[in-house]
């Protein structure tokens, strides 16, 4: 409830210099495997989560031409495999994740987007031959890059890159992120943009005991209108 607050506030407040609105309702279909190493024990191990559905709104304000205010709210359910018993606790979370920033646009083809993310990650507490899932709340900068290689009458095709690095944690360390994807977008007309994307992210970060290596794959299906 206090991210849509935190949301409303801002779009309230940008009423009064915006240029135009633009409201998008996103689906995705996301697979997490998060693999963890004891280095002084020289023990490592492997969680998977696999066909999570989650749900997203964005928003995007025009402030001139090139400058645009994002903002963004996701959903995000996981559900972690544990057949092998190897997990000790809770296998099912519910987290969620806010964005603002800034998309620049550079030329007619190229943007570049400037985020911080408030957003719920997961990490592992060892226990003997188990472990026990845990969640922590932190603050990340990532930057990308938007670019679109085709750009016809209703269709558009394109590639996005992206970075981040964190900005702010408590037990979780040293949280890197890339990622890459590519996406199709069809004009619609009247009726506002229908968009599909695949993204991949690497993530490496660092608590007190292990060191982690997290691979995420999304689909998503994006509708966005202007007003």
């Amino acid at each position: 409830m206090k991210y849509f607050i935190v949301l409303f506030l801002i779009t309230y407040s940008a009423r009064s210099f915006a240029k135009g609105f633009k409201l998008a309702l996103i689906g995705t279909h996301t697979g997490k495997s998060l693999s963890a190493r004891n280095t002084t024990l020289s023990s490592d191990g492997t969680i998977v989560s696999n066909s999570n559905t989650q749900y997203g709104l964005g928003l995007d304000i025009a402030l001139n031409v090139n400058w645009q205010l994002l903002l963004d709210y996701s959903s995000m359910p996981y559900q972690f495999d544990n057949s092998k018993n190897l997990i000790t606790g809770a296998e099912k979370f519910s987290l969620s994740s806010i964005g603002a920033g800034l998309r620049y646009i550079l030329f007619s083809r190229t943007a570049l987007r400037l985020m911080l993310n408030s957003f719920d990650d997961l990490g592992l507490d060892v226990r003997s031959a188990q472990v026990e899932i845990y969640r922590e709340s932190l603050i990340q900068g990532i930057i990308h890059l938007d670019q679109i290689v085709y750009l016809g009458k209703i269709i558009f095709v394109g590639f996005k890159v992206g970075y981040g690095t964190e900005l702010s944690g408590d037990k979780i360390q040293n949280r890197v992120s890339t990622s890459y994807g590519a996406f199709v977008t069809y004009n619609t007309g009247g009726l506002g943009h229908i968009e599909s994307f695949y993204e991949l992210e690497s993530i490496k970060k660092e608590d007190d005991s292990l060191e982690y290596v997290e691979n995420n794959s999304s689909l998503s299906f994006m509708y966005s209108v202007k007003f």
